[in-house]
């Protein structure tokens, strides 16, 4: 005579709970590991180079170079989308696409250097520009959004943020300013 698996789980109840429970721990226990080694990386943006040039029309042209760091050693970045806004007080410029074709494909423990510029038509930015060198300092902020490879698997997307506070922009002048 067959014993089916509704007879086996009617006389040991505490064997199927006990089963049921070790499975449930199981399970748990490869969700966090999976997740552990998934998990996002910290990205971290500066700006170098930050730079203004006059334009044949009474513009004025603002170069800078964001610079993105993976700081994860098993994950690679892929940025599907990358924007950024420079602020002067109240107002905003949204510079022109940034020169790098999206994806970006960065590897582990590198660095990718983005160009970007903002051009400004108003006449006034460049006279302050020339008049005055010690003008308010610029913010930037960066939207990003990334995936994340480790091996061959691929997260979901990411928006990222960074906000970058007090850089400059001056003729031949290196700057400097981290993102947070």
């Amino acid at each position: 005579m067959m014993v089916d698996a509704m007879d086996k789980i009617r006389r040991h109840p505490r064997r199927s709970i006990l089963g049921a429970f070790a499975g449930a721990f199981a399970t748990i226990a490869l969700v966090i590991v999976v997740s552990f080694f998934l998990r996002p990386p910290p990205l971290d943006f500066s700006v170098i180079n930050a730079r203004s040039s006059k334009t044949e029309s009474m513009g004025l042209l603002m170069n800078l170079t964001l610079v993105a760091n993976n700081t994860s050693g098993r994950a690679a970045v892929e940025y599907e989308m990358l924007a950024v806004m420079i602020y002067y007080g109240y107002t905003y410029f949204l510079p022109n696409t940034p020169s790098t074709a999206m994806p970006l494909h960065q590897r582990p423990h590198s660095e990718a250097h983005v160009e970007v510029t903002a051009y400004m038509p108003d006449s006034r930015w460049r006279a302050e520009f020339e008049g005055n060198k010690t003008i308010t300092p610029f913010n930037l902020m960066v939207v990003a959004r990334v995936r994340f490879r480790v091996g061959l698997l691929l997260t979901m997307s990411y928006d990222v943020r960074a906000y970058c506070d007090d850089f400059y922009f001056y003729r031949n002048n290196k700057t400097y300013a981290k993102c947070s």
